[in-house]
């Protein structure tokens, strides 16, 4: 493989999704949700909580109804394997977009497996991937979209078992059911899009009987119906369920949970398919200039761009429906939408790499600064180690409250405080300590520099150097 030609591209394309994600996943702070996520997880692998009934804190979402458990409970594994650390969250979600990258791959390999020019080049559709700034983002941040995107993902790979490798029918459908059953327990109904899988490969690839692809449709649906009627019969499920329902979908269809355009997801899709639609114009452009025109995909690889973009599309427009619309949305419909820019690239980079000379020197060049930009990737991503990143003075002083207070307490809080998510999340996560905004005599009660509790003689402010936050102790 070292001698491939296509070595370097293939380690510049996994460097860019390194360099991007790891030094984030070093370093200590992270976005909000991914911070609670991983609250819960710990909490339930340390029994705080369970798979229907997740914990967030004792006093704040004593169970949590806002999105289902399946990636918490994945996560929860890995704190059960290696203890309450802060790189559990972080492996958990490193893992998760490597093992995606390589099944972005697999498609790349089942769809071309009859080309080898072709199937060589698969580092192409990572490299476009990698390049989505949310794609980063998100795995840098633990969100759940990456493990519904794994499922889907999982289910695309066992369907395309079926349909192009012509695998058995009965195996891979039941498979590619149990997958978007985890993709829909893992985010909600977004996960459901590879249910269209079968007739979408029918529509655009034109080679699967009609009869084979309504059979895989039909157990497809038969069995996410099974599973369903049977939760919907055991009561911890179909508790968890309706609230879920409730106070999640139907007030994210309604639109009183956050208020955005139907067509904001639109916008926010263009901004984010922008780098690789600029590194598309430009490779096109430089072409057409040594090449006065261009050439065009063969029938097959048109058939499977129209494949990879109705997917695409079954994945992202759908979010339209809901007024609570959010970039990292996108996350499950990006591969495919990468796979698509790949063949559009297609026939240019397959022409450019194939007058490649590998005893050239610039190619010796190309192969050296891929094994350069690996390294540095790994070199400042260790450098970042054990660094906060983000909020920096309110981790701090979390730190320095929490060393004092200790592990597993319920502590006051000011009202003001009972708004800032941030450090409800990154005190639980810390410490497992849980913020009462009631103060009943609570030994310690923490306020933010600006507020104001009645009752506040009760208590002796504490000499500490914190800039956000201060300690009080109970006279």
């Amino acid at each position: 493989m070292f001698k491939d030609k296509n070595f370097p591209f293939l380690l510049f394309s996994i460097s860019l999704f390194l360099i991007l994600v790891l030094p984030p996943l070093m370093q200590e702070g992270m976005f909000l949700d991914g911070t609670l996520y991983a609250t819960i997880a710990r909490n339930m692998a340390k029994g705080l909580g369970s798979f229907w009934a997740p914990c967030y804190t004792v006093i704040n979402d004593k169970i949590f109804y806002g999105h289902p458990p399946m990636a918490m409970a994945m996560e929860a594994l890995l704190f059960k394997c290696f203890g309450d650390h802060l790189f559990v969250e972080r492996m958990y979600s490193f893992l998760m977009g490597i093992i995606s990258m390589f099944l972005i791959i697999k498609i790349w390999k089942v769809v071309h497996k009859d080309s080898q020019p072709e199937l060589k080049l698969f580092w192409l559709p990572v490299l476009l991937w990698a390049a989505i700034p949310v794609v980063s983002w998100s795995y840098a941040n633990n969100m759940l979209d990456n493990t519904q995107c794994f499922f889907c993902l999982l289910s695309s790979v066992s369907l395309l078992q079926l349909f192009v490798l012509k695998k058995s029918l009965l195996f891979y459908s039941i498979l590619a059911a149990i997958f978007i059953f985890l993709a829909l327990i893992t985010k909600g109904p977004l996960g459901l899009f590879p249910i269209a899988i079968p007739f979408v490969y029918w529509i655009s690839i034109k080679n699967a009987e009609l009869a084979k692809v309504a059979m895989s449709f039909f157990i497809i649906l038969l069995l996410l119906a099974i599973i369903s009627f049977t939760l919907m019969n055991v009561e911890e499920s179909k508790i968890f369920i309706q609230k879920y329902i409730h106070l999640q979908l139907f007030s994210s269809l309604s639109g009183s949970l956050k208020e955005e355009s139907r067509f904001f997801i639109l916008q926010k899709l263009g901004k984010e398919l922008l780098p690789i639609m600029i590194i598309s114009l430009i490779v096109m452009g430089i072409y057409k200039i040594k090449n006065k025109s261009i050439r065009v995909l063969n029938k097959i690889n048109r058939q499977w761009l129209f494949f990879f973009l109705f997917l695409a599309i079954a994945s992202s427009f759908p979010i339209m429906v809901s007024n609570k619309q959010m970039g990292f949305y996108l996350i499950p419909s990006m591969p495919y939408y990468a796979l698509a820019f790949s063949l559009i690239l297609l026939p240019v980079i397959k022409e450019w790499m194939d007058k490649i000379n590998i005893e050239a020197k610039y190619y010796k060049v190309i192969r050296l600064s891929s094994v350069g930009f690996f390294a540095i990737t790994i070199g400042f991503s260790i450098l970042k180690y054990g660094k906060i990143g983000r909020e920096v003075e309110k981790i701090k002083d979390i730190k320095i409250i929490g060393s004092i207070v200790g592990a597993d307490q319920i502590v006051g809080e000011c009202p003001e405080l009972y708004q800032n998510w941030g450090v409800q999340a990154y005190f639980g996560r810390y410490y497992n300590i849980s913020l009462d905004k009631r103060n009943t005599n609570r030994k310690y009660i923490v306020l933010s520099k600006t507020c104001s509790v009645k009752d506040i003689e009760k208590y002796q402010k504490m000499a500490l150097d914190t800039k956000e936050l201060d300690l009080y102790e109970l006279k």
